[in-house]
């Protein structure tokens, strides 16, 4: 039975992901807050460590981590803004990434409103009117 234990817990960590966003150069600025952003990831093999065969990863059960990266581009209708690259690993390393602020826990497989986010950063205080009343 602690057998059993043992291998699911490594099999947990191994599966453990954590992912990050970052600009790939320099991104031209959008036209407005409401600028129609297109997203699409770039068609080819992902770039990595053990990203495509991850054999090491799989034998370590995890301790050698799989390194993927995923190039995506930006574009504003045929205007196009720049790329984007996801940096995602898996395995036990993971573990101790996904607190710092630039990593995210997850695999990063459906980032597309978190790099509009990055590239046409919007806040909530830009939407609201903000009044100020005299006091009676």
């Amino acid at each position: 039975m602690k057998a059993l234990i043992t291998v699911l817990l490594a099999l947990k960590l191994v599966a453990c992901a954590s992912y990050k966003i970052v600009p790939q150069g320099d991104i031209k600025p959008v036209s407005g807050p409401q600028a129609d952003l297109v997203v699409e990831r770039e068609q080819g093999w992902q770039k990595g460590l053990q990203c495509g065969t991850p054999i090491y990863h799989v034998i370590s059960l995890g301790i050698v981590p799989k390194h993927c990266v995923d190039v995506y581009s930006v574009r504003e209708g045929d205007d196009r803004l720049g790329n984007v690259k996801v940096i995602s690993m898996q395995g036990w390393i993971p573990l101790f990434m996904w607190p710092s602020p630039t990593w995210n826990y997850g695999f990063g497989d459906d980032v597309n409103d978190e790099i509009i986010e990055l590239v046409n950063p919007t806040s909530e205080e830009d939407d609201e009117e903000v009044t100020d009343t005299p006091e009676a």
